[in-house]
C-alpha cells in the first residue's frame, strides 16, 4: 500500500485539471456567445479546440521528449541558461501566443 499517497496526488492532480477545463469551457461559452455566434456554433468551436488539445497534448509530449533528447545532445545551454525544461518553456510560449490572439480578438471587438 505505499502506492496509496501517489493515487491520492494523482486523482488530486486529475480533479483540479478538470475543474479548469470546466471553467474554461464556460469562459470560452460566455466569451463567444457575447462575440455573436449562435449556440450550435459555441458547441462545435469548443469540441474542435478540445480535439485540437488532445492532439497537440500528444504533439506536445513527443516535441518535450526529443527536445530533452537533443538538449541532452548539444548540451542544453539553452535549457541550462534559463534553467527550466523544455516542456515548461513549450507552456510559456504557447500561453504567451494565446494571451496575444486573445487581446488581438477583443480590440476587434471593441472597433
Amino acid at each position: 500500500m505505499k502506492y496509496k499517497n501517489l493515487n491520492l496526488k494523482y486523482a488530486l492532480i486529475n480533479a483540479t485539471f478538470m475543474m479548469l477545463v470546466c471553467a474554461t469551457a464556460g469562459y470560452a461559452y460566455n466569451f463567444l456567445s457575447q462575440s455573436g455566434f449562435a449556440d450550435g456554433t459555441v458547441g462545435i468551436i469548443i469540441t474542435l479546440i478540445s480535439i485540437c488539445g488532445l492532439i497537440g497534448q500528444a504533439i506536445f509530449g513527443a516535441a518535450s521528449t526529443c527536445g530533452g533528447f537533443l538538449a541532452s545532445a548539444i548540451g542544453g545551454q539553452l535549457f541550462q541558461y534559463m534553467n527550466t525544461s523544455p516542456v515548461i518553456m513549450i507552456g510559456v510560449i504557447a500561453s504567451c501566443i494565446g494571451t496575444v490572439l486573445m487581446v488581438i480578438g477583443i480590440r476587434r471587438m471593441e472597433a
